[in-house]
């Protein structure tokens, strides 16, 4: 079987650029050999229910972007299969007769571009950064049975200030969250009480972190679970017969109650990759407490500098004294010169006086 299928793979592609083409294959049974022909035509006839399922991804494409044959501006083929005449035909008709363009290799294009790709996400590769923009081709909803909408109250107005401090400390963080993550609409709930939300939207561009946050939940062990949103015009992927992707179970919320007496702010994380592969990484409980604590810091002087301190002021004391009782002596000892100096004069003059009355 092997050599039928390989003979039957290049008779195929001798079929793509030539009318008719032989088909051999030696030693096929009990060392008989096979030869044998066919058409084009024939071929073409043998396949006749694929034709029909050529061009359905073509126009489920344009209906689901609200767009004719007429908004497309070109179409290139990629692939070994496109050589197909058929194939292009089939194609060429659903956009109504408009020509198809070819070109780039439409074998190494697909393999080129998955390998630039590959090694532009790689921390192994140094090469230059280029665009790329993904979809997530089917949308995911989250579904609970276990979980409900909060109540909404009208806050008091003596919360009213609080609330809006609180309000301002917290869109710092949201700022910084909204880099990280995007969070999910509030949720929405069926008529059965169950609560239905579109966790990963069709379209939604790739790779993208999303939250599902609820406040102050008492419920434990809550369960959900993950679906293709079967409802959606995009469907369910192809050969996916169930829309089910996965069920979960958290637990800890009454260990979070029984701690702090609440729960918080319940935050569900979700990442979806490249491949819109989507994952449940995380399942937190943020608390927010405010603690006053009134704190009493007590310095230690040590006692060898209180013991210096006390010489220290009486020797400080001592040298004023002992200044103020050399300025006081240095002003007697002036005085008494300008005394002297006084007593002496006056002797002279009496003595000039007395040599005076003498003559």
């Amino acid at each position: 079987m092997a050599k039928l299928r390989r003979q039957v793979r290049r008779t195929k592609e001798v079929l793509s650029a030539n009318t008719g083409a032989p088909f051999s294959v030696e030693e096929l049974h009990e060392g008989k050999d096979f030869q044998s022909s066919i058409k084009r035509k024939e071929f073409e006839a043998l396949a006749g229910p694929y034709w029909k399922r050529v061009a359905g991804p073509l126009t489920t494409l344009l209906s689901r972007n609200k767009l004719s044959a007429k908004d497309v501006d070109a179409v290139e083929l990629l692939g070994g299969g496109s050589r197909v005449p058929k194939l292009q035909a089939e194609l060429s008709a659903a956009l109504g007769g408009r020509h198809l363009d070819r070109h780039l290799d439409a074998d190494e294009a697909v393999v080129l571009g998955a390998g630039l790709f590959a090694a532009n996400l790689s921390s192994s590769f140094r090469l230059r950064k280029f665009g790329m923009t993904d979809i997530a081709s089917f949308g995911v909803s989250f579904e609970s049975n276990d979980l409900h909408l909060p109540a909404v109250t009208a806050a008091p107005a003596k919360d009213a200030a609080a609330g809006s401090k609180a309000a301002k400390k917290s869109k710092k963080g949201m700022k910084a969250a909204a880099a990280e993550e995007e969070a999910v609409e509030p949720l929405a709930s069926s008529k059965s009480g169950q609560v239905v939300k579109n966790l990963l939207p069709a379209g939604k561009k790739l790779p993208i972190k999303r939250a599902i946050k609820y406040n102050n939940l008492t419920i434990d062990g809550f369960s959900f679970e993950l679906r293709y949103n079967a409802s959606s015009v995009h469907g369910l992927p192809p050969g996916v017969e169930r829309p089910e992707l996965a069920s979960y179970t958290v637990a800890g919320i009454q260990d979070a109650i029984k701690r702090y007496n609440q729960s918080g702010v319940t935050t569900l994380r979700f990442e979806a990759d490249y491949s819109s592969l989507l994952h449940f990484s995380s399942a937190e409980c943020v608390v927010e407490l405010e603690v006053i604590e009134d704190k009493v810091i007590e310095v230690p002087v040590p006692a060898n500098d209180t013991d210096a301190a006390a010489p220290k002021a009486t020797d400080a004391a001592a040298g004023k004294d002992a200044a103020k009782d050399a300025a006081a002596a240095a002003d007697k000892a002036v005085n008494a010169e300008k005394m002297e100096a006084a007593g002496d004069g006056a002797a002279k003059d009496e003595q000039q006086g007395d040599k005076k009355q003498g003559d």
